[in-house]
């Protein structure tokens, strides 16, 4: 005995979800992505100076005392890490993009001002497709 087909509302509303996800991910990329940057910018500044140099850094709201020697590696480790989390949702996000895809393939899903996917609906499967906005 299968599971009844989802109704058409539930199809949209899942393919609303999966898109939902899709723009999480692009907002933290890109929320990553400004963060990273600031970073690059300061250690960009900071490789030029002194590294005895007195230099100041924000820790959990608090603003602490250190050297540039001391900030400096500190920096670059907080870069690679952004670096890496950048490529892991990179990664989901294209794999969320894959999803969708077959999503909209499997129910004939077309979103109003794109090209309908998936196979010719001529073929006369008696499948009829759900129309997002």
């Amino acid at each position: 005995m299968s599971a009844p087909a989802p109704s058409k509302e539930e199809i949209v509303q899942h393919f609303q979800n999966l898109c939902g996800q899709q723009r999480q991910y692009q907002g933290k990329l890109a929320e990553l992505r400004q963060e990273k940057g600031e970073h690059e910018l300061v250690a960009a500044t900071l490789k030029d100076a002194d590294s005895s140099r007195k230099a100041w850094r924000l820790v959990g709201g608090v603003l602490t005392e250190r050297t540039v020697g001391e900030i400096l590696p500190a920096l670059e480790e907080q870069i690679k890490g952004l670096t890496e989390i950048m490529e892991k949702i990179q990664t989901a996000m294209n794999d969320k993009a894959k999803e969708i895809t077959a999503y909209r393939e499997k129910h004939q899903i077309m979103v109003k001002g794109m090209a309908a996917s998936g196979p010719a609906t001529g073929s006369g499967q008696g499948k009829s497709g759900v129309l997002v906005q």
